[in-house]
């Protein structure tokens, strides 16, 4: 497939996956059983309207709105509240409260992403009022999806999958990312890489993390100071982790900042104009053109470091999903469209998948680097370990040595050809192999010559090993009349020090074969 094409599969696959993401958080949280959208009367301060719901109320301060509606509930005795953008709510049933949240005076609880189940008295089936008293000092108030009426039995289960996707689940992934984050600077720092692209996915993966605790359900932020102080953290992290994200993204892709360079500057300015606003109200107003302006930044930077890609067309995906996630949060926001934001699942699952990434690109490059040592201290010819393992060796995985070397070995070279005394060395190795453990070792120790080491053995049991080994040499070179000899010793000081030893010892056998031919 052309790289083109590729990239154009991997950006068709990235939109299906936005939308197949949008939708698990869109479907749940939509009313059904007996939907109460109209009719609402809607108080705020001394102006009243008639409206239905959904319903948004600028604000210029601290503002409560009060919204009002006849009711009964034959069908269902469970009212699920769910889409309320204020930071204390309290619900009345005939003037009696039948549920509240938060501290009207200094509303800071973070109840937005939150659905709420509230049980309705029972028996009363006759008209009564209900009253929804909505209070926020920084964002508008509004009720974006209209409250319904249902059995507690189904309406538990629901608000139960609704708290699953938008908190548990979410609870889970910033767990995961700060992970995957802490992992990925580890990585980078046991590889002695200061500011490579894993570093720069693993402070988007944390920042993001901590962005997306905004979405997570608070009874209070504590005063309203506190509040701004909070929200101003939380929505400098989010911008943050996407700017990071693209930096990850072009140096994985690029190696070098042309790009991102240029990003800094807006990412700097809207930290500055976050970090210095004084007013919830203005501050909440600002997001929404910061966020735009992201947008229009991330969309220049992903589209370059697309197009400047070269491999691993996999993590175009992450990429788009950003930018989809960014123009789902502005369009929400201009057009105050009922729709849940996407927007931290995107970041968390972006970094997810690109820290996994790096790891299994990590354990390619770790598995890679482990067969090269491998090979490295494999004998070609025979396939057995040469010299150069020793050194790695330690003489207490070891407890007794067999120097084994084959008798007239140089004579037979010369008579028969290098090619057919290459062939009896890599048979008298495979003898060798079938004759040890697991945890044995088989070393080519020199042109004829084998060291093996035995452990959980004592010299007894390896002289019964070495006999057999050169019973069945004899016997596979029956014709070419070749043997082996060895000497074994007892691992004690060293393997250096104690394969001196066993050297005598096989020379000495060595030795007594050719008194015996005289």
């Amino acid at each position: 497939m052309k790289p083109v094409s590729r990239k154009l599969l991997m950006a068709v696959c990235a939109v299906f996956s936005f939308i197949a993401l949008f939708l698990v958080l869109y479907l749940p949280v939509q009313p059904k059983g007996e939907v109460l959208a109209s009719d609402w009367k809607i108080q705020v301060g001394e102006d009243s309207i008639t409206s239905s719901l959904p319903y948004q109320q600028s604000i210029q301060g601290l503002t409560t709105a009060v919204f009002t509606k006849q009711i009964t509930y034959k069908q269902g005795d469970a009212l699920v509240l769910t889409g309320l953008k204020g930071q204390a709510v309290q619900v009345l049933l005939n003037d009696h409260t039948i549920f509240a949240l938060g501290d009207f005076a200094a509303p800071s609880a973070n109840i937005w992403n939150k659905t709420f189940l509230v049980p309705l008295p029972e028996g009363e089936t006759q008209p009564g009022t209900l009253e929804i008293h909505l209070s926020s000092a920084s964002f508008p108030i509004s009720i974006s999806t209209p409250p319904y009426i249902l059995d507690k039995e189904s309406a538990g289960l629901r608000v139960a999958l609704i708290d699953f996707i938008y908190g548990d689940l979410l609870m889970i992934s910033i767990g995961g990312s700060i992970l995957i984050g802490m992992i990925l600077i580890i990585l980078s720092l046991l590889r002695k890489k200061s500011w490579n692209a894993e570093v720069f996915m693993g402070i988007a993966s944390i920042f993001g993390a901590v962005e997306t605790f905004d979405y997570q359900f608070r009874v209070s932020t504590g005063s309203l100071s506190n509040f701004l102080f909070t929200k101003k953290i939380l929505m400098i992290a989010g911008y943050l982790a996407a700017f990071f994200f693209v930096v990850g993204m072009e140096k994985y892709y690029c190696d070098k900042f042309h790009i991102s360079k240029y990003l800094a500057i807006p990412s700097i300015f809207t930290v500055v104009v976050i970090s210095i606003q004084t007013d919830l109200v203005i501050f909440s107003e600002l997001l929404t053109i910061l966020n735009l302006l992201m947008l229009v930044d991330l969309v220049v930077a992903v589209t370059y470091i697309i197009k400047s890609a070269k491999s691993n067309d996999l993590l175009i995906i992450p990429a788009i999903w950003l930018i989809l996630g960014f123009l789902q949060l502005v369009v929400v926001q201009v057009f105050h469209l009922n729709w849940p934001y996407v927007l931290s699942y995107i970041i968390l699952m972006s970094t997810v998948v690109f820290g996994i990434n790096m790891l299994i690109e990590f354990n390619r490059v770790f598995l890679e680097k482990e067969d090269l040592e491998k090979r490295i201290d494999i004998d070609t010819l025979t396939t057995a370990y040469n010299r150069n393992v020793l050194g790695k060796a330690s003489k207490k995985q070891y407890d007794v040595l067999i120097l084994m070397d084959l008798d007239n070995f140089k004579s037979y070279n010369d008579r028969h050809g290098h090619q057919k005394g290459d062939r009896i060395l890599i048979q008298f190795a495979e003898i060798v192999k079938n004759n040890m453990r697991p945890n044995d070792l088989v070393v080519r120790y020199g042109g004829d010559e084998f060291l093996v080491l035995l452990s959980d053995i004592g010299i007894i049991d390896a002289e019964r090993v070495a006999a057999r080994i050169r019973k069945e040499f004899e016997e596979l070179t029956i014709n070419d009349q070749l043997s082996v000899s060895y000497g074994i010793e007892k691992i004690v000081h060293s393997i250096d020090s104690d394969l001196t030893k066993a050297d005598r010892l096989m020379y000495a056998m060595k030795q007594a074969k050719r008194e015996q031919k005289k």
